[in-house]
Protein backbone atom coordinates (compact mmCIF):
# COMPACT_ATOMS: atom_id res chain seq x y z
CA UNK A 1 0.00 0.00 0.00
CA UNK A 2 1.45 3.34 -1.00
CA UNK A 3 0.91 6.38 1.28
CA UNK A 4 -0.49 9.47 -0.76
CA UNK A 5 2.02 11.90 1.09
CA UNK A 6 5.09 9.70 -0.31
CA UNK A 7 7.70 12.04 -2.01
CA UNK A 8 8.62 10.84 -5.70
CA UNK A 9 11.12 13.06 -6.68
CA UNK A 10 14.06 11.58 -5.26
CA UNK A 11 13.04 8.38 -7.75
CA UNK A 12 13.01 10.86 -10.88
CA UNK A 13 16.53 12.49 -9.90
CA UNK A 14 17.82 9.26 -9.20
CA UNK A 15 16.41 7.66 -12.80
CA UNK A 16 18.29 10.53 -14.30
CA UNK A 17 21.71 10.13 -12.33
CA UNK A 18 21.46 6.36 -12.80
CA UNK A 19 20.72 6.58 -16.88
CA UNK A 20 22.77 9.38 -18.78
CA UNK A 21 21.87 10.83 -22.46
CA UNK A 22 24.88 9.01 -23.88
CA UNK A 23 25.07 5.48 -22.37
CA UNK A 24 29.01 4.24 -22.77
CA UNK A 25 28.89 1.91 -25.47
CA UNK A 26 32.35 -1.01 -25.68
CA UNK A 27 31.63 -0.76 -29.92
CA UNK A 28 31.20 2.90 -30.11
CA UNK A 29 34.68 4.31 -30.30
CA UNK A 30 35.67 7.77 -30.80
CA UNK A 31 38.81 6.75 -33.30
CA UNK A 32 38.57 3.70 -35.58
CA UNK A 33 41.67 2.70 -37.74
CA UNK A 34 41.39 -0.19 -40.22
CA UNK A 35 43.49 -1.42 -43.02
CA UNK A 36 42.96 -2.95 -46.62
CA UNK A 37 44.63 -2.97 -49.82
CA UNK A 38 43.93 0.57 -50.23
CA UNK A 39 45.59 1.53 -47.06
CA UNK A 40 44.76 3.02 -43.77
CA UNK A 41 41.21 4.43 -42.75
CA UNK A 42 40.52 6.23 -40.25
CA UNK A 43 37.02 6.83 -38.89
CA UNK A 44 36.92 9.98 -36.47
CA UNK A 45 33.33 10.62 -34.59
CA UNK A 46 32.25 13.52 -32.86
CA UNK A 47 29.04 15.61 -32.46
CA UNK A 48 30.19 18.86 -33.99
CA UNK A 49 32.78 19.86 -36.92
CA UNK A 50 34.83 21.77 -33.83
CA UNK A 51 35.01 18.17 -31.97
CA UNK A 52 36.10 16.38 -35.05
CA UNK A 53 38.52 18.96 -36.05
CA UNK A 54 40.33 18.39 -32.73
CA UNK A 55 40.08 14.33 -32.68
CA UNK A 56 41.96 14.26 -35.90
CA UNK A 57 44.40 16.98 -34.31
CA UNK A 58 44.82 14.71 -31.44
CA UNK A 59 45.69 12.18 -34.21
CA UNK A 60 48.28 13.80 -36.45
CA UNK A 61 50.12 15.48 -32.67
CA UNK A 62 50.12 11.91 -31.51
CA UNK A 63 51.75 10.91 -34.46
CA UNK A 64 48.91 8.02 -35.31
CA UNK A 65 49.15 9.11 -38.98
CA UNK A 66 52.85 8.40 -39.30
CA UNK A 67 52.59 5.40 -37.68
CA UNK A 68 49.61 4.09 -39.75
CA UNK A 69 51.51 4.68 -43.04
CA UNK A 70 54.41 3.18 -41.54
CA UNK A 71 52.28 0.16 -41.14
CA UNK A 72 50.53 0.16 -44.53
CA UNK A 73 53.85 0.31 -45.81
CA UNK A 74 55.28 -2.67 -43.90
CA UNK A 75 51.76 -4.90 -44.48
CA UNK A 76 52.08 -3.99 -48.45
CA UNK A 77 55.87 -5.36 -48.93
CA UNK A 78 55.07 -8.29 -46.89
CA UNK A 79 51.42 -8.59 -49.19
CA UNK A 80 54.07 -8.63 -52.11
CA UNK A 81 56.51 -10.95 -50.92
CA UNK A 82 53.49 -13.29 -50.44
CA UNK A 83 52.54 -12.51 -53.56
CA UNK A 84 55.73 -13.77 -54.96
CA UNK A 85 56.66 -10.12 -56.05
CA UNK A 86 60.08 -10.39 -54.37
CA UNK A 87 61.71 -10.32 -51.19
CA UNK A 88 62.09 -6.93 -48.83
CA UNK A 89 65.49 -7.20 -46.95
CA UNK A 90 65.56 -5.45 -43.94
CA UNK A 91 68.23 -2.76 -43.15
CA UNK A 92 71.28 -3.86 -41.53
CA UNK A 93 71.87 -3.95 -38.10
CA UNK A 94 72.96 0.11 -36.92
CA UNK A 95 71.56 1.33 -40.50
CA UNK A 96 71.11 4.45 -39.12
CA UNK A 97 66.83 5.95 -40.30
CA UNK A 98 66.83 8.11 -43.57
CA UNK A 99 66.88 11.72 -42.80
CA UNK A 100 63.49 12.99 -41.95
CA UNK A 101 62.59 16.33 -43.41
CA UNK A 102 58.81 18.50 -44.13
CA UNK A 103 56.06 16.07 -44.91
CA UNK A 104 56.08 15.79 -48.65
CA UNK A 105 53.14 17.11 -50.51
CA UNK A 106 50.57 14.85 -52.33
CA UNK A 107 52.60 13.68 -56.06
CA UNK A 108 51.67 15.88 -58.84
CA UNK A 109 53.78 17.04 -62.09
CA UNK A 110 55.79 15.34 -65.09
CA UNK A 111 58.30 13.92 -62.51
CA UNK A 112 55.86 11.73 -60.56
CA UNK A 113 55.87 7.98 -60.13
CA UNK A 114 52.44 7.71 -59.94
CA UNK A 115 50.86 6.59 -62.83
CA UNK A 116 47.51 7.39 -61.82
CA UNK A 117 48.72 10.39 -60.31
CA UNK A 118 48.02 14.07 -62.37
CA UNK A 119 50.94 15.03 -64.64
CA UNK A 120 52.25 11.44 -64.49
CA UNK A 121 54.65 11.23 -67.58
CA UNK A 122 56.52 8.07 -66.84
CA UNK A 123 60.29 7.24 -66.87
CA UNK A 124 62.58 8.96 -69.15
CA UNK A 125 63.74 7.43 -72.57
CA UNK A 126 66.59 5.55 -72.20
CA UNK A 127 69.46 7.53 -74.24
CA UNK A 128 70.27 6.97 -77.86
CA UNK A 129 73.49 5.12 -78.97
CA UNK A 130 76.28 5.95 -77.07
CA UNK A 131 76.15 9.86 -76.19
CA UNK A 132 78.49 9.02 -73.29
CA UNK A 133 75.77 10.16 -70.36
CA UNK A 134 77.52 8.51 -67.98
CA UNK A 135 76.28 10.90 -65.03
CA UNK A 136 72.54 11.19 -66.73
CA UNK A 137 69.44 9.84 -65.41
CA UNK A 138 69.10 6.13 -66.04
CA UNK A 139 65.70 4.17 -67.16
CA UNK A 140 64.29 1.64 -65.07
CA UNK A 141 66.99 -0.79 -64.10
CA UNK A 142 66.33 -4.61 -64.66
CA UNK A 143 66.28 -6.06 -61.18
CA UNK A 144 63.56 -8.30 -60.18
CA UNK A 145 62.14 -5.59 -57.96
CA UNK A 146 61.75 -2.39 -58.29
CA UNK A 147 60.43 0.86 -56.67
CA UNK A 148 60.51 4.55 -57.45
CA UNK A 149 61.31 7.78 -55.10
CA UNK A 150 60.61 11.30 -55.08
CA UNK A 151 63.17 12.99 -53.09
CA UNK A 152 61.90 16.45 -52.36
CA UNK A 153 64.31 19.03 -53.29
CA UNK A 154 64.98 20.42 -49.82
CA UNK A 155 65.72 16.51 -48.62
CA UNK A 156 68.31 16.10 -51.52
CA UNK A 157 71.53 17.05 -50.15
CA UNK A 158 70.71 15.08 -46.48
CA UNK A 159 69.63 12.24 -48.74
CA UNK A 160 72.73 12.28 -50.91
CA UNK A 161 74.59 12.39 -47.11
CA UNK A 162 72.35 9.41 -46.42
CA UNK A 163 73.39 7.43 -49.01
CA UNK A 164 77.15 8.26 -49.08
CA UNK A 165 77.19 7.51 -45.11
CA UNK A 166 75.56 4.11 -45.69
CA UNK A 167 77.41 3.04 -49.20
CA UNK A 168 78.19 -0.47 -49.04
CA UNK A 169 75.00 -1.34 -48.01
CA UNK A 170 73.05 0.95 -51.30
CA UNK A 171 75.78 -0.08 -53.48
CA UNK A 172 74.34 -1.05 -57.02
CA UNK A 173 71.05 -0.72 -55.80
CA UNK A 174 69.97 3.00 -56.42
CA UNK A 175 69.74 4.58 -59.63
CA UNK A 176 68.69 8.36 -60.37
CA UNK A 177 65.98 8.46 -62.74
CA UNK A 178 65.66 12.05 -63.45
CA UNK A 179 64.99 14.90 -61.23
CA UNK A 180 64.05 14.21 -57.58
CA UNK A 181 63.02 10.77 -58.65
CA UNK A 182 65.32 7.32 -57.74
CA UNK A 183 65.19 4.01 -58.95
CA UNK A 184 64.86 1.90 -55.93
CA UNK A 185 66.07 -2.12 -55.70
CA UNK A 186 63.50 -4.39 -53.74
CA UNK A 187 66.19 -5.55 -51.46
CA UNK A 188 66.41 -1.61 -50.04
CA UNK A 189 62.91 -0.30 -50.31
CA UNK A 190 62.04 -0.83 -46.69
CA UNK A 191 64.72 0.74 -45.48
CA UNK A 192 63.82 3.99 -47.81
CA UNK A 193 60.62 3.76 -46.40
CA UNK A 194 60.65 7.67 -45.37
CA UNK A 195 60.74 8.08 -49.26
CA UNK A 196 57.24 6.16 -49.84
CA UNK A 197 58.66 3.83 -52.04
CA UNK A 198 56.04 3.15 -54.89
CA UNK A 199 56.98 -0.23 -56.83
CA UNK A 200 58.01 0.63 -60.45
Amino acid sequence: MTDENEDWNDVETDAATAYPDYPDNPHNHIYTISMDSRGPMIVVRGNTPTEVNERFQALLDGGVTTIAASVYSHIKAEMQVANGVGPVSPAPAGLPAPPQGAPMPPPFGPNVSVPQAPGYQGPPAPPQGGNGQRNGPKPRPDWPVVYRIEVPFPQKEAFKAYRTQNQEYFKGKIAWAGGGGYWVHGDVAQTLSAYNPVPA
